[in-house]
């Protein structure tokens, strides 16, 4: 009997634990891309004080609220766009790529705006520190090709 109990046990473990690690893997999460909220807010990482940091919190949140409403629009064009890679219908996949074009515009433009909007509520070191930072984000690495497969 108490070897029934603890083999009972260990099954009820054991699918829960498979459950739990399903659910967390099939979840909507993006892994390579942490949430907002994890990030240092800006007006930390430029150290603002008082009136200045709260305008910049609010420009943060408005930002990223926008653009993130944008960011999956363009995931759901660009499945859009995957589903008709074998389709020959050239007027729906130029009409996807143009509005894909036109969401990713809209978010350089709405970033480009952010960084300036901020950078008139800062004194010169503040100033340079968020250059830098607009750079990394306005201008990221380049990325090597992806390695060809034979």
């Amino acid at each position: 009997m108490n070897k029934l109990w603890i083999y009972k046990t260990l099954i009820v473990l054991l699918i829960a634990f498979n459950g739990t690690l399903i659910w967390k893997l099939n979840s909507n999460h993006d892994l390579h891309h942490p949430p907002h909220h994890k990030r240092p807010q800006i007006s930390q990482v430029l150290d603002l004080k008082g009136a200045a940091k709260k305008t910049v919190d609010s420009l943060e949140i408005q930002h990223f609220k926008e653009k993130d409403v944008l960011v999956a629009h363009l995931r759901e064009k660009r499945k859009n766009l995957l589903r008709l890679l074998k389709s020959n219908n050239n007027f729906e996949i130029q009409e996807i790529l143009q509005d894909i074009a036109s969401k990713n515009m809209k978010i350089d433009e709405m970033t480009f705006n952010y960084f300036h909007k901020i950078r008139g509520l800062c004194n010169s070191l503040q100033q340079e520190k968020l250059d830098k930072l607009a750079e990394r984000v306005l201008l990221p690495p380049k990325r090597l090709p992806p390695p060809l497969h034979r």
